[in-house]
């Protein structure tokens, strides 16, 4: 972000926002520029933070930049989710995330890990060296569609198919919901692979319309919920082939901010508890392809108030 992009956001923020609330967030993107400048950016160890080998699976789902309250929501209607209590990642966004999931310490549990991953971060990240896994797959090199922007769930899934009986672990990580959301892609500027991680590339995206006031926050929240649905759909396709006596868990890289405390998306500093706070759910493999017990965007709600509130972010 250059000093004229921070200028005209503050002024976004002050004429948008609570006052404040305006100065208290310009104040943190100003220090965070200057520690992304710096090379800086908040990679430290997350207090409290869970390890994700410090969890029972034989497959783990990795879900990118998933919040909790939506999860908790769009899972009613697969019935193959059994949604546990949420934790604390170990990192905020995911370059943090992997730096701090595959480190020395896991050696061992890394070493029998096929890792299929869709992220380019896979590239800049340290820990990430394929000797150290059982199979590494980047998914971004042949999958990224530009079109959409995106590596959409389906490369993913069939990535990981190739590797589903490869080493003692599998984690298999797409980048939904992660925006792009598709429903809004007539809104925004398409991501492109080089920026990938950059917030403030100059990129029109869906945080700059919801500071404008040009997308609501209804509109951001349940277009992260279709986003949800669209890979979790995919999901399904890969439990298909997955041992019913294996253990399969879903949950997140890290959360997702939609205007929680004037922030948006995940910050690389002054990480926020929403931001850190992240899904769980055990699989019932023999649930997997029953029919739903809920209707989608939640049949019994029918304001914009009552579909927020069901989603966990209005009270």
């Amino acid at each position: 972000m250059t000093f004229a992009e921070w200028v005209r956001n503050s002024k976004e923020r002050v004429l948008t926002e609570p006052i404040h609330t305006a100065v208290s967030v310009s104040a943190e993107t100003f220090v965070e520029g200057i520690h992304r400048r710096l090379g800086t950016a908040s990679r430290g160890r997350v207090r409290g933070g869970t390890n994700i080998y410090d969890l029972e699976w034989d497959h783990a789902i990795v879900l990118d930049a998933c919040s909790v309250p939506i999860f908790r929501q769009v899972a009613r209607e697969y019935p193959w989710l059994d949604v546990r209590e949420p934790y604390r990642s170990v990192g905020g966004y995911s370059l943090h995330w992997l730096q701090e999931t595959f480190t020395s310490e896991y050696a061992d549990a890394i070493a029998d890990t096929a890792f299929t991953a869709w992220n380019p971060y896979t590239d800049h990240a340290s820990a990430i060296e394929p000797s150290r896994f059982a199979a590494l797959e980047e998914v971004h090199r042949d999958g990224w569609d530009d079109a959409l922007g995106c590596v959409p769930p389906a490369a993913v899934t069939d990535a990981a198919l190739e590797y589903v009986d490869t080493g003692e672990r599998r984690i298999v990580w797409y980048q939904q919901p992660h925006a792009p959301y598709r429903t809004l892609l007539s809104e925004v500027e398409t991501l492109s692979e080089e920026v990938i991680g950059n917030e403030d590339n100059g990129r029109l995206t869906v945080w700059n319309l919801l500071r404008r006031g040009e997308v609501t926050r209804e509109e951001a929240v349940i277009a992260c919920a279709e986003n949800l649905r669209w890979v979790l759909d995919d999901v399904e396709r890969y439990l298909a082939a997955v041992p019913r006596d294996e253990r399969v868990i879903v949950t997140a890289d890290h959360g997702e901010l939609f205007g929680d405390g004037g922030r948006y998306g995940h910050p690389k500093t002054s990480y926020r508890d929403a931001q850190l706070r992240v899904p769980l759910a055990k699989v019932e493999l023999a649930r997997v392809g029953d029919e739903p017990e809920y209707a989608a965007d939640g049949a019994a709600t029918d304001t914009a108030a009552e579909r927020l509130q069901a989603l966990g972010y209005v009270d």
